[in-house]
């Protein structure tokens, strides 16, 4: 929207009109300071451990990301997808990015489901053996 204020986008393309009609979907994007990514002894980034709490498992395997010599985003699998026919999938970086924000939970969503002995049901149970005994 700054673009069509500044008047680098003309306000009466059906762009322009397009994209005033959208609803805002309440995500943003952080315009703070850079965070500081150090490379480790093994040449990779080290990132932060209190960025990497956001994530349950990672989305995307770094190591099987790629860009193409045409831009484009290309993720390597270890497995052929019949789907898509290929063990690789290329996209356009916006649409890599659109993909990957897919994976950002809502917030106060349970992001770990504790299933069989950790389970609160299980942990019960067991607290309620315990006082019996």
């Amino acid at each position: 929207m700054r673009r069509v204020e500044r008047g680098a986008v003309d306000s009466t393309s059906t762009w322009s009109l397009n994209m005033r009609t959208w609803t805002h979907s309440g995500f943003g994007t952080f315009v703070g300071p850079t965070v500081e990514v150090r490379e480790g002894r093994d040449g990779r980034p080290v990132v932060p451990e209190a960025l990497l709490s956001y994530f349950v498992r990672a989305p995307v395997a770094l190591t099987r990301v790629r860009i193409t010599p045409e831009g484009k985003v290309r993720y390597e699998a270890e497995r052929f997808h019949p789907k898509h026919n290929a063990n690789f999938r290329e996209f356009d970086p916006l649409e890599f990015l659109a993909h990957l924000a897919l994976h950002i939970p809502d917030p106060n969503d349970r992001l770990v489901a504790s299933s069989g002995w950790y389970s609160n049901r299980s942990r019960g149970l067991e607290a309620e053996e315990q006082t019996l005994a």
